[in-house]
């Protein structure tokens, strides 16, 4: 028999390749000669970004910038500070004949230690986990149509991640500090981003972001002061073969910061100018509903089904939401007065329908002998989401945060916050290639009806082919409005 049979290609990106690795980087930082000796170190953190990457020769190189923030007590008692920039690389290997289109890279540090080496030099130390999900481009062919057979279709909708990638978007911002007297020196900067909105068109990503700035700085009066300065800054991305019906999980984080004080119209050392990138990470995912042939036979003929597997996120469920969260810190030490402070999301994952992440709290503050300390701590949160264990992919904006002093050694501290998830199930379908005809079956003992004594929960579509029959001739001759069998029962099989 001809068999008259229709094919499509799927182009799908899926995930090959699944890893992490940990490496370590070790700086040596000069102090510029317009600063003082240093004399005791009160604070050294280290923010280390990816800023780009590229795939060649099965590996991946990874490529970002390391920003070092430096306070301390100098020589001559003064407190000073200053704001360091490394580049750095790293290379991971991908499994053999890994043919990979793009990567989800993410990086997470896992401690850091500092000392002064002498009064104008400090060695840095930092120990980080770069995570690596790779995603190949895969074209399945699939069949989805047979004339002269009986096929059985299965319709999955699932998520797609269709690209990964970074970008960047620079800044350049002047300010003016509050009061009359000068500036005398930075005490300290903290600096964080979010975006605040994107918008896509055929092959364009429009992505804008909220920034801060807070500088505390001490006048030539001897006053210790603080400024918070808000800008904006944006970027237009490419984005090839994606459309506006895609949703972005983006992620910013700074990636360079340069400070500079200048004289005000009044020459005045009242001006700071504010030079840097914003470091965009996304993922652009889609929902797609596809159909599957997953069985066929034919009525008087045998047949030989070729099958093809694949893996997908499947019923798929997009999560998002605006929350408010608390959490507490304990220090070691009494606190008397907090300087500055700085909040950062690391490690934002789904684990279980859970959304996890961990909270870095840093700050600068007063001890009870007077002396400024450097506090620096991180402490995991989790947000259930879902009441089944499902996968998921996120991502997480800290918009803003506030603080309590609730006693001399525990700081209580509020974030707001909003995400964008989405969960699914990763299922396994096997379907149909292709069907070919093996010879005419030998029906000629078969009965014209048939008697079968159906089991609760069988398909329809399974007792049809067994007999050569016709599931929907099945129905009409027995009455059965569902395909699957309700209660046991006796049913008649007409032949075809």
């Amino acid at each position: 028999m001809e068999l008259l049979k229709d094919y499509s290609a799927l182009v799908l990106s899926l995930q090959n390749e699944c890893k992490h690795e940990d490496f370590e980087l070790d700086f040596q930082e000069n102090l510029p000669q317009y600063l003082d000796d240093a004399e005791k170190l009160v604070k050294c953190s280290v923010k280390s970004v990816i800023t780009d990457y590229d795939i060649n020769m099965g590996s991946v190189n990874i490529y970002g910038k390391s920003l070092i923030y430096v306070t301390y007590i100098s020589s001559s008692g003064l407190l000073l500070s200053d704001i360091f920039e490394e580049d750095f690389s790293k290379s991971l290997d991908l499994k053999e004949g890994s043919d990979i289109s793009f990567a989800d890279l993410s990086l997470v540090t896992r401690y850091s230690s500092s000392r002064l080496i002498n009064q104008r030099r400090i060695d840095i130390h930092t120990a980080l986990t770069v995570k690596l999900t790779a995603y190949s481009k895969n074209s399945v062919t699939r069949l989805t149509n047979c004339k002269n057979a009986f096929v059985k279709e299965k319709t999955v909708q699932s998520l797609t991640c269709n690209a990964c990638a970074l970008s960047s978007a620079e800044f350049d911002e002047s300010f003016s500090l509050n009061g009359e007297s000068e500036l005398e020196n930075i005490l300290s900067v903290f600096s964080s981003c979010y975006c605040s909105e994107y918008k896509l068109v055929k092959e364009k990503m429009l992505v804008k972001i909220n920034a801060t700035a807070a500088v505390v700085y001490k006048n030539t009066d001897g006053s210790v002061n603080k400024f918070v300065h808000n800008f904006t800054t944006s970027r237009i991305i490419d984005v090839p073969q994606v459309d506006e019906n895609a949703t972005a999980l983006i992620s910013t984080e700074i990636s360079s910061l340069y400070l500079k004080t200048k004289t005000d119209s009044s020459n005045k050392l009242n001006v700071l100018e504010l030079i840097g990138r914003v470091s965009i990470k996304y993922r652009l995912l889609s929902v797609s509903e596809n159909t599957f042939i997953t069985d066929s036979y034919m009525p008087h003929y045998n047949s030989v089904n070729s099958f093809s597997q694949l893996t997908l996120n499947s019923a798929p469920s997009e999560i998002s939401d605006k929350v408010s969260a608390q959490l507490s810190f304990d220090n070691d030490k009494s606190i008397t007065e907090i300087i500055d402070m700085n909040t950062e999301l690391q490690s934002v994952r789904i684990d279980k329908s859970r959304l996890c992440f961990k909270v870095l709290l840093s700050y600068l503050y007063y001890d009870d002998e007077s002396e400024l300390m450097s506090f620096e701590k991180t402490q995991d949160y989790s947000l259930t989401l879902n009441d089944n264990e499902l996968d998921g992919v996120c991502s997480v904006q800290l918009i803003s945060f506030d603080y309590n002093l609730d006693s001399d050694k525990k700081v209580t501290v509020k974030l707001n916050f909003e995400y964008c998830a989405f969960l699914y199930s990763s299922e396994n379908i096997s379907f149909i290639t292709d069907i070919e005809e093996n010879g005419k079956k030998n029906l000629s003992d078969r009965a014209q009806l048939t008697l079968y004594f159906a089991k609760q929960g069988e398909e329809l579509w399974d007792i049809a082919k067994e007999f050569s029959s016709d599931a929907e001739l099945i129905a009409s001759e027995n009455n059965i409005g569902d395909s699957v069998i309700s209660s046991p029962s006796i049913i008649l099989i007409p032949e075809m």
